[in-house]
């Protein structure tokens, strides 16, 4: 799900999730992708996303598509849980 301006970004990607069963089908990438296609169509420049700062998989995956960690890193913590910020530049790239 992608959020216009909400967050540090132009966009904010709020919730991707592939079931297990189902990862190194692609699928993610092909979400990741459609989500950033359409903030571009609707003028985002920047997005951001937060994720879990153990989820060692969705940061590699985000990292390897261009998400880079932000100065609030480590900033979201509720409940003991602690999640770290990514932002993208979104005008840089081509998603075709």
């Amino acid at each position: 799900m992608l959020v216009p301006d909400a967050g540090l970004g132009d966009a904010e990607l709020r919730r991707l999730y592939v079931i297990p069963d189902r990862w190194g089908e692609g699928i993610g990438n092909l979400l990741h992708d459609a989500a950033l296609q359409s903030a571009q169509r609707v003028g985002a420049t920047t997005a951001s996303l937060w994720v879990l700062e153990k989820n060692k998989r969705a940061r590699a995956f985000y990292e390897h598509r261009g998400w880079q960690l932000t100065a609030s890193a480590g900033a979201n913590e509720q409940g003991g849980v602690v999640e770290v910020q990514y932002e993208r530049a979104l005008g840089t790239i081509s998603l075709d």
